[in-house]
């Protein structure tokens, strides 16, 4: 009887089991699509698995905001922010691949002293669909000087 020889694992980086909150936006074309809460599974530089109530789709892009273990200067709290795209999806996970990522700072009132809670997501790293505008670039008309600057020299 011949056995089976395992399929080879094509990861390039070493998973670590870290289980922390991740709040996660999909987005579409130039607008989020659909955004949820879930729990890290395990994490590497190219990659993280997560649980998710919902089923994702393969190829869409994806931001996740998951909470940092450590602490900046240890007093400040930290969110990993990566973003990229869903590889998979079943079975209450889902997979992506990282395309960038940095770290960021909580604000203050996000999470209070000793709590391991829900953190918000951080504005900045969002694409929003006000800040997209579609065609040709607007002229600005030059302002009239104030009479204030004017008196001001």
């Amino acid at each position: 009887m011949r056995t089976k020889k395992p399929p080879e694992d094509r990861r390039t980086a070493n998973r670590f089991p870290i289980e922390r909150e991740v709040h996660f936006r999909t987005i579409g074309k130039r607008k989020i699509t659909e955004s949820g809460l879930g729990q890290t599974i395990n994490i590497s530089s190219a990659g993280v698995l997560f649980t998710t109530d919902r089923s994702l789709k393969p190829g869409h892009r994806v931001e996740l905001a998951i909470s940092w273990p450590a602490q900046l200067n240890a007093s400040v709290a930290l969110q990993l922010i990566a973003q990229g795209r869903i590889v998979r999806s079943g079975d209450g996970t889902a997979a992506i691949t990282i395309q960038h990522y940095e770290f960021r700072t909580c604000a203050r009132n996000s999470r209070r002293s000793g709590e391991d809670g829900p953190l918000a997501m951080p504005g900045p790293a969002v694409i929003m669909p006000s800040a997209l505008r579609v065609g040709p670039p607007r002229k600005v008309a030059e302002a009239e000087p104030s009479q204030d600057s004017r008196l001001t020299g």
